[in-house]
């Protein structure tokens, strides 16, 4: 089983990917996933039988044990302390060794000229990729004054503190980066 963790409006959606198949969810999955994802229109529903959705918190996720767990996108909505009890939780859910990946926006923070960098190559990248200038500079300002963003050295530190080993970085893309780490 796989743990699943995505944004939410009111808090993290968990998620439970199961071996075996169980009461029919095929709707909801496919207009749930197909919404974010139009390309996936017509190829969600065969998978919708090993899919049992949680919408809560993640100390309200099951318990599991599960063998693997996921969190994409998710890490720069959460402040400090609420980042580091969903990894706590994560890892309490995991079995010993499993594999957690997470990917989420992390780039240097300090100095603040480093961080104005990474910022102003986050407008540059989507304004030449045909996005409107003033939207991308708005942007750019609510990351910057309300994601509580940690730098790649930050991240790998909390990591390691939550209980994870052998954090490794598995990908790196403009201001995104990507982390591997055993329970």
């Amino acid at each position: 089983m796989i743990l699943c963790l995505t944004p939410g409006n009111r808090g993290t959606v968990a998620f439970e990917v199961r071996a075996e198949p169980f009461r029919d969810r095929h709707q909801f999955l496919e207009e749930s996933l197909v919404h974010f994802h139009p390309s996936l229109n017509g190829q969600v529903a065969p998978l919708a039988e090993r899919v049992e959705f949680h919408h809560g918190y993640t100390e309200t996720a099951p318990l599991g044990p599960f063998d693997a767990a996921t969190c994409l996108l998710t890490m720069h909505f959460l402040n400090v302390e609420e980042r580091r009890a969903t990894l706590k939780e994560i890892h309490r859910r995991l079995k010993p060794g499993a594999t957690m990946a997470m990917a989420h926006l992390s780039f240097p923070q300090e100095p603040e000229e480093e961080r104005q960098l990474w910022l102003s190559r986050y407008i540059a990248f989507a304004v030449a990729s045909g996005v409107d200038a003033e939207s991308v500079r708005k942007a750019a300002s609510t990351i910057a004054s309300t994601l509580a963003l940690l730098g790649p050295e930050q991240e790998e530190a909390m990591l390691e503190a939550t209980g994870f080993k052998k954090s490794r970085l598995f990908y790196a893309g403009l201001a995104f980066r990507g982390w591997v780490a055993q329970a």
